[in-house]
């Protein structure tokens, strides 16, 4: 019996069903309205209760898992989720002396079954969780049935072993049998295995053993690290019986590689043995395979069997050498999955090898659709070819560096016109100029039609004739081959008028926030370097408001004028700080220049002095008197 007190009488309910949703219960004398207990946890809807248990503290899922059957089961896995176990790592020193406490001891034991992810790279870590020591240790104290220590780590989803101290180049490459077999042991009492990962020396027929039987369910293989390096006959036969669950896979690939003796016949044994159909990778995503350079093609085909089973989800195919992209059946086969090179890095191997010259470098650029970054620094003999090349096939072209090419103007300026997405353009050596290095003229420069009005990085000479500091540079840039000038004023009037014109094409890039004309780097001896003197003046006279004209450079953040003779004076200063308000950057002034305009620097300590830099500064006080002399 339930009796509810009210203001007049008490309210008698006798038999009352409470496991019943309450109602709104009308009697003769008094009319009361009994409130709804609150719902469960347990009544209300799966999806609402899982929402609510994602807000609670790990605290708060200890309190509610206590509570009933119903609610353990139901809280128990968020718990878990939030369990300090769930992620072991014992890759550093500080991880290392803790875990092997007496306290990270016990609970190793009783929680063992929890952990979902395991990071071993220390050889003591590796014997706690080695299959022959059954017993605990003594620091363990007393344990119930229950606890079985490392064995029972059976829900493992992602396992890391590494070797601390290893090195490729002072280490020598011999695997541990004793860490070999509770490697082995940890990967075949996981057959859930997503996610393994290797960095330490193996022997690779066990690891071959395990991908064909015990882990169906992989997703993730690493064997990139040196120290995991196999040759070409362990990749072939690896790649063919990855399972096709597999969605990234990282190889290091060598001559010789880690495959040891007697491990080539159980190789082949294990490879003869499987009977089942060709597996198919159609899920994977993502293959990154380095190594050792390959000057022979003949290297190359044991990836274009594995290449056959992929699907078109391969979308990252992530190589520092362009020789697997300049074989020509890997390349058709990677093409038909989407597959294509974006990134071309300098690199001396193909500047001394095969790949040099204008036509081959036409080819492999011919090859790919999608460039996003070109590096053609120090690759020397590149001609029209080439940059046509590039403006046809560069659609979606976002950097190019072409220091020490050895291209022409005409060519930068097809380049320039053609790349519709090009944000960063480098023809600049870093410390000095080399007569390699790519430069455009002025007259191409006022004919050009930008291709990417977005570039943001602008790094290249322009040769602009300069009657005012005509010599023998004039004549071996071709400035000279102009019509004869009856006075020095009518040259100096038709040079200001062509610099004009280039003024007025940079002011054309609205989103410009570096410009770089003359060297960018700095070096301590001012001989070491050419000045240029046909170049942009930089002066009012020159025409540099015409940049004002068309409201150039607004996002202008950077403007390096190094070993240019310039003449920038206060008046151009003064125009610069009204006209550019982002510019925070303007170099070159003092440091090689041949002959910095009086006072200039007087005006900048005084007036911006986060325009003058300290290498400024530092270098005019030492070498200028060096160059008035």
């Amino acid at each position: 019996m339930v009796t509810i007190p009210t203001n007049s009488s008490p309210l008698t309910l006798t038999s009352f069903p409470l496991a019943l949703p309450f109602r709104t219960m009308a009697t003769t004398d008094v009319t009361a309205t009994i409130l709804p207990l609150p719902h469960c946890l347990s009544t209300i809807p799966t999806e609402v209760a899982e929402l609510i248990l994602t807000h609670l503290s790990q605290s708060s899922l200890a309190a509610c898992a206590i509570v009933s059957k119903a609610w353990h089961t139901l809280c128990n896995p968020f718990l878990l989720r939030t369990f300090p176990w769930r992620a072991v790592d014992i890759s550093t020193p500080e991880h290392m002396i803790r875990f092997m406490s007496a306290e990270s001891q016990r609970a190793l034991y009783r929680n063992a079954a929890h952990i979902h992810s395991l990071c071993l790279w220390y050889p003591a870590a590796y014997d706690i969780f080695d299959p022959s020591l059954d017993a605990a240790p003594a620091m363990c104290g007393p344990l119930s049935r229950d606890h079985h220590g490392p064995q029972a780590c059976i829900h493992l989803r992602r396992l890391e072993f590494g070797l601390h101290g290893y090195s490729s180049r002072t280490s020598p490459k011999k695997p541990c049998l004793r860490m070999d077999q509770t490697m082995v042991q940890l990967i075949r009492q996981n057959p859930g295995l997503k996610e393994l990962l290797i960095y330490r020396p193996f022997f690779p027929y066990r690891i071959l053993s395990l991908l064909m039987h015990d882990l169906p369910n992989l997703q993730v293989l690493d064997l990139g690290s040196k120290a995991t390096a196999v040759d070409q006959g362990f990749a072939k036969v690896l790649l063919a019986h990855l399972p096709e669950s597999i969605c990234s896979v990282k190889l290091y690939v060598q001559h010789g590689g880690s495959v040891k003796v007697g491990s080539r016949a159980a190789l082949l044994r294990d490879h003869l043995a499987y009977t089942g159909p060709p597996r198919q990778h159609l899920r994977l995503e993502s293959l990154s395979v380095k190594g050792e350079t390959f000057n022979n093609p003949e290297h190359y085909k044991f990836l274009l069997s594995f290449l056959k089973t992929c699907g078109t989800k391969l979308s990252t195919f992530n190589t520092p050498d362009i020789y697997w992209f300049y074989h020509t059946q890997i390349r058709k086969r990677l093409a038909r999955l989407g597959v294509f090179l974006q990134t071309l890095e300098n690199r001396r191997e193909f500047v001394y090898g095969q790949v040099t010259g204008d036509t081959k470098m036409a080819e492999l650029i011919r090859s790919s659709p999608r460039w996003r970054e070109i590096n053609f620094e120090y690759w020397q003999n590149l001609g029209p070819l080439t940059a046509a090349a590039v403006g046809e096939n560069c659609e979606y072209l976002v950097s190019l560096q072409l220091q020490g090419c050895g291209m022409k103007s005409a060519q930068i300026r097809l380049i320039l016109g053609k790349v519709i997405q090009l944000k960063k353009f480098n023809a600049l050596g870093l410390y000095s100029s080399s007569p390699a290095d790519p430069f455009i003229t002025a007259a191409d420069m006022a004919l050009l039609e930008w291709g990417s009005p977005s570039l943001e990085e602008f790094k290249c000479k322009i040769e602009v004739p300069r009657p005012d500091s005509c010599d023998e540079n004039m004549q071996k840039s071709g400035a000279s081959s102009s019509p004869c000038l009856k006075s020095l004023s009518e040259a100096m009037g038709a040079s200001r008028a062509l610099q004009r014109q280039v003024y007025q094409k940079l002011a054309e890039l609205p989103f410009l926030r570096i410009l770089c004309l003359g060297v960018a780097g700095f070096t301590t001896e001012p001989q070491s370097s050419p000045y240029q003197k046909q170049c942009l003046e930089w002066s009012l006279e020159s025409g540099l408001e015409a940049v004002a004209e068309k409201q150039g450079f607004q996002n202008l953040q950077c403007l390096s004028v190094c070993t240019m003779a310039h003449r920038i004076s206060i008046a151009e200063l003064e125009w610069m700080n009204r006209s550019w308000p982002k510019l925070g950057c303007l170099e070159g002034m003092f440091s090689r220049c041949p002959e910095p305009v009086p006072g200039a620097r007087e005006w900048m300590e005084d007036h911006r002095p986060d325009w003058t830099t300290s290498a400024d500064l530092e270098w005019f006080a030492t070498y200028g008197n060096v160059l008035k002399k």
